[in-house]
């Protein structure tokens, strides 16, 4: 007589994990919280972070160092063109960066690793050619800037301030959304903040010596593509 049973029936029976590790898997899946953000909100709010970032930090310094303005005292006095001119170049720059940065990318890996790396190492560059050639010189200014830390300390600590700042909304942003080239991507990270930074920088402080814009200007600009690849490639891992 013809065996009348399905192939199928011949199959082991699926295993049945333990009751321990069925309580184990769920109380683990209770404990993690579940995220209430997309990426795309969370790029959102840091996006809106950087104005509010850089006015805090301006507005922090003026509370930290008394007499020190909001902004930069010769303002007024600087040609408009110019002065618009460099500070819409730094916008970009920043801008560009935090683009390069944060963008997902069409499978969500984000931009390609070569163009993360330039922009980590090419912002501060590209910040101080853009800050020291033909500073933006007043008799205002000079008289202003005579008076400052001659290693630019205070706006070496305002810089900080605006690009940790920053720096932490990008990590949020990007919490557990970077499968490929954490490194790459916080370092361009940190070049985004950084950049930032700087706008701050020149928006409040009319130095033209070069040893403070370069101790307290450029040098914190470049630290902070160095702070994200270390601080931050594990907050980015899924």
């Amino acid at each position: 007589m013809p065996d009348s049973r399905s192939p199928l029936d011949s199959l082991p029976e699926p295993a049945t994990p333990p009751a321990e590790l069925a309580s184990r898997v769920r109380a683990a899946v209770a404990q993690t919280p579940a995220s209430l953000s997309s990426v795309r909100q969370r790029l959102a709010l840091a996006l809106v972070a950087v104005p509010a970032a850089i006015l805090v930090g301006l507005l922090g310094s003026c509370l930290v160092f008394p007499g020190r303005p909001l902004l930069r005292v010769d303002l007024w006095a600087i040609p408009e063109v110019p002065f618009a001119e460099r500070l819409l170049l730094l916008v970009l720059l920043a801008g560009m960066a935090t683009g390069v940065a944060l963008v997902p990318g069409p499978r969500g890996l984000g931009s390609k690793v070569t163009l993360l790396a330039i922009t980590a190492v090419a912002v501060a560059p590209l910040y101080t050619l853009l800050t020291h050639a033909a500073p933006l010189g007043t008799a205002v200014g000079d008289a202003a800037a005579r008076a400052l830390h001659p290693l630019g300390l205070p706006c070496a600590l305002v810089a900080f301030a605006v690009g940790v700042v920053l720096l932490g909304a990008f990590g949020v942003a990007l919490r557990r959304a970077v499968p490929a080239a954490p490194v790459n991507r916080a370092a361009a990270l940190g070049a985004a903040a950084g950049g930032w930074a700087g706008v701050a920088l020149f928006l409040q402080c009319p130095a033209k010596d070069e040893l403070h814009l370069l101790v307290g200007h450029s040098l914190p600009v470049a630290a902070f593509a160095l702070l994200g690849a270390v601080a931050l490639p594990r907050l980015l891992r899924p």
